[in-house]
């Protein structure tokens, strides 16, 4: 009898622990790291650096910056106002490709 008791009592034992184990929290998701965050892509615009002016009688707008680069078809001329938003070996980005900083006013892009 009284290894049945004993018996009965293990049975019951083990029934509350596998019980109290199925209502228990999950464990935590380890914490991420740093390098494993993943951003939205943010599209930023750059920020101009200034304005300048046309030195030049025309100025070529040239696909990259370089003077081997295809020219655009696009000519500034004397006097035209424009935003230069970087500065790329003595070449300056406008809105519609490259000139060459040299014929801009204002030393801008040494």
């Amino acid at each position: 009898m009284k290894y049945l008791l004993l018996v009965a009592l293990a049975v019951m034992s083990l029934a509350c622990t596998v019980s109290m184990s199925a209502i228990q929290t999950p464990a935590a998701p380890p914490p991420v790291m740093s390098s494993e965050l993943i951003l939205p892509a943010v599209s930023v615009a750059p920020s101009p650096i200034r304005s300048a002016v046309v030195m030049a009688e025309t100025l070529n707008i040239r696909r990259a910056a370089t003077w081997h680069s295809s020219t655009l078809g696009i000519y500034l001329y004397r006097g035209d106002s424009v935003i230069v938003t970087s500065c790329h070996d003595g070449w300056a980005q406008v809105q519609q490709g490259y000139v060459n900083a040299a014929f801009l006013s204002g030393r801008i892009c040494r």
